[in-house]
């Protein structure tokens, strides 16, 4: 019988929502998404994202 928890995909958590890489120093939002720590800080210095949360946009301070 084939091993099949090999195949499982990894939760969306693992990865960063901007870079979709594995997370480095990985931050959570108060909405709970998760990102790279520099990832999140370079979206919310650039000034066209001040919307806030890449992923559901909301408000992040």
């Amino acid at each position: 019988m084939p091993e099949t928890g090999r195949f499982v995909c990894p939760p969306d958590f693992v990865f960063c929502a901007i870079c979709k890489e594995v997370l480095t120093q990985p931050i959570a939002t108060p909405c709970d998404h998760y990102f790279c720590v520099l990832c999140i800080c370079e979206w919310l210095d650039q000034t066209y994202n001040k919307s806030g949360c890449p992923v559901c946009k909301a408000s992040i301070s």
